[in-house]
């Protein structure tokens, strides 16, 4: 420091080496922040690869898992389609079957209320009972 004599030139100096400290203590803390980020990135690579409960293989393993449960619900949803199917089908069989025993009951009750409607015919007692049994024989064939 002996060159260096007059008062500007020792200010300019004196901000020179603060600068150059401020520069050192800026390059350390940068050091320091770049260890920390590499720590904290090989923190996060480790629970993405690390086996078993890494993210990598926990993913795997949820898109296998979703696999087996869709073709889990794709069987179960074919296996109710089916079922609904033949659901449909005895129904129908059912209804056909209700329909004709149906028709057949009110055959019957017309055939039923013209006989009730219709007199017995005879001048006696015998011939009436006659001609009521003639007329049931005849529904019955």
């Amino acid at each position: 420091m002996d060159n260096v004599t007059s008062l500007p030139q020792k200010i300019a100096l004196a901000i020179l080496s603060l600068a150059l400290l401020a520069g050192a203590i800026f390059s350390i803390v940068q050091m320091y922040a770049a260890r920390d980020h590499k720590a904290r990135i090989a923190a996060l690579e480790q629970s993405i690869n690390e086996p078993v409960t890494g993210y990598a293989d926990r993913l795997a393993a949820a898109r296998a898992n979703s696999g087996t449960l869709e073709a889990a619900v794709n069987r179960q949803t074919a296996a109710i389609k089916a079922q609904a199917d033949q659901a449909r089908a005895t129904l129908a069989t059912v209804q056909a079957r209700y329909d004709a025993e149906h028709a057949a009951r009110v055959e019957a009750e017309k055939r039923v209320a013209v006989f009730m409607s219709t007199p017995p015919k005879g001048p006696t007692l015998d011939a009436r009972i006659r001609d009521i049994d003639a007329r049931i024989l005849g529904e019955l064939k």
